[in-house]
């Protein structure tokens, strides 16, 4: 049933998958990344509740997951090492999450990749990605000296 907006959850979950094939970065970027991550994952916890969803429980071994894993798994496990790989892991989200929703899930309906997205981790993982990156450019310089011990060394 509709709420006292006129929105249900099926009509919320085809806007976020829909919202989903808009970069990742650009959202981030525009400094709207956690205002979205925040409706991600309050969508994320009614479709638990509603649909009965169980959420896996994230891989230990992220590079065998991406690897090895199934569709949804390794894509999670792709932006969850993405993320924490600076410039270059920006560029790599967007690509998973389209390759999840255009060929992975591509013949699914919004609800059936929603359900998938939400118990593989993906949608954890993007949340993840919106709020911010999880590397920390150098805060401090490396002294010389350090430098030079490497270079006698070699």
């Amino acid at each position: 049933p509709a709420g006292p907006v006129g929105c249900n959850l099926g009509v919320a979950v085809d806007c976020a998958v829909c919202l989903m094939t808009i970069s990742p970065v650009m959202i981030r970027n525009s400094g709207w990344g956690k205002i979205f991550a925040w409706t991600l994952h309050e969508l994320q916890l009614e479709s638990i509740v509603r649909q009965q969803l169980t959420k896996h429980a994230t891989p230990k071994d992220v590079l065998a997951t991406v690897a090895w894993g199934q569709d949804g798994t390794r894509h999670a496990a792709m932006i969850r090492m993405a993320n924490r790989s600076a410039k270059l892991g920006e560029r790599i989200v967007g690509a998973v999450v389209d390759d999840l929703f255009t060929q992975a899930l591509g013949l699914h309906s919004p609800m059936e990749a929603w359900a998938v997205a939400v118990e593989t981790g993906v949608v954890a993982a993007l949340s993840d990605f919106l709020i911010g990156p999880m590397w920390t450019p150098v805060q401090r310089a490396v002294p010389l000296q350090s430098i030079d011990r490497i270079f006698k060394m070699a």
